[in-house]
């Protein structure tokens, strides 16, 4: 009977044991079980060559596409050659309780007796916990980005040799971050007495821009077509109240020139002759004045309106203002763009 190399466990240069495969998994369909051969040929091929830091990840996919005790424990050996001596160790006990299960002694007593080798030189972490942490709610503790569960954080784990990153928070607190180097057969420890509380964020530095709506000073928050708008209107009010000045003065003069008897079509006056010309230059001065500044003033007062009902469409222009100032004169508008 043909026995696939994938049935069979070659140990190599330092394990010279070839063991019987098993049957297939049940389940397993037929391309998975193509990937997981190829997978597995080539894995077995990198670790006799020595390169077992390529070789165990492909060892590791063959077994999960069909997991066939073999395969484990060919990932197994690939571990323990590639200085992953934890993760070794976790493997052939894996092997041996699998082994075991299905009935198949051999296996489980030569992966019961590579992991009992391995164990002495395992280095190992013990996370220690002050009761100042242990007391504080929500505690989180995490081990090379795994979870750790606080209540056995205490016990010396088996770790790979190397680096090592060990991270302690809690609600509302910071996060304390410890890294250690483990070496094979040591015990290391790390100890959190304390996590800090939590930063505050910082005070922003410049106050957040006007959302809209007058300001305390001015009218900030216009866009520049409505503060050109309101200065041309504010200037078009004023001129109107020159226009209405200057006809008040217009309507006084013809007043005197009526009281004197003006006839306008000789241009004399019955009563004082002498007066005429001078109340009717008056009159007539002040009333061209009046219809010019009227006019003026009413051109830009509905201009005015026109720029800030459609200045109300644009954008706010950060700066943008108007400043009612008093003077002598009564009040004056200062805008700025």
């Amino acid at each position: 009977m043909w026995i696939s190399p994938r049935r069979a466990l070659a140990f190599g240069l330092s394990l010279p044991l070839v063991v019987m495969a098993g049957p297939a998994a049940a389940q397993t369909n037929a391309a998975q079980a193509a990937a997981a051969e190829a997978l597995y040929d080539e894995g077995t091929k990198l670790l006799e060559a020595g390169n077992a830091a390529a070789a165990c990840p492909k060892l590791a996919e063959s077994f999960r596409l069909d997991p066939a005790l073999g395969a484990l424990l060919s990932l197994a050996v690939c571990r323990e050659r590639a200085g992953q001596l934890a993760s070794a160790w976790v493997t052939y006990l894996d092997v041996v309780a699998r082994a075991k299960a299905s009935g198949d002694a051999e296996r489980a007593g030569v992966a019961k007796e590579r992991a009992d080798a391995l164990a002495p030189r395992l280095p190992r972490l013990t996370i220690e916990l002050g009761s100042a942490v242990t007391s504080l709610p929500g505690v989180k503790v995490t081990r090379d980005g795994q979870s750790v569960d606080p209540a056995v954080a205490s016990t010396a784990i088996p770790v790979d040799p190397g680096e090592h990153v060990v991270t302690v928070t809690a609600t509302g607190r910071g996060t304390v971050e410890k890294r250690v180097l483990a070496a094979e057969g040591a015990t290391i420890r790390v100890s959190v007495d304390e996590v800090p509380a939590a930063e505050a964020p910082a005070a922003p530095t410049t106050p957040p821009p006007s959302e809209g709506g007058p300001s305390e000073e001015g009218t900030g928050g216009l866009s520049s077509l409505q503060v050109t708008g309101l200065i041309t209107g504010g200037v078009g009010v004023v001129a109107l109240g020159v226009g209405l000045a200057f006809g008040a003065v217009a309507m006084g003069a013809q007043g005197e020139l009526d009281d004197r008897g003006y006839n306008p079509d000789s241009g004399v006056c019955s009563t004082d002759p002498g007066a005429c010309p001078g109340f009717y230059d008056d009159a007539s001065g002040a009333a061209t004045l009046s219809t010019v500044f009227v006019i003026a003033g009413t051109t830009l007062a509905a201009a005015g309106v026109v720029l800030v009902l459609v200045g109300g469409d644009e954008a706010p222009t950060e700066g943008a203002r108007l400043d009612l100032v008093p003077s002598l004169g009564g009040l004056t508008m200062r805008g700025a763009l």
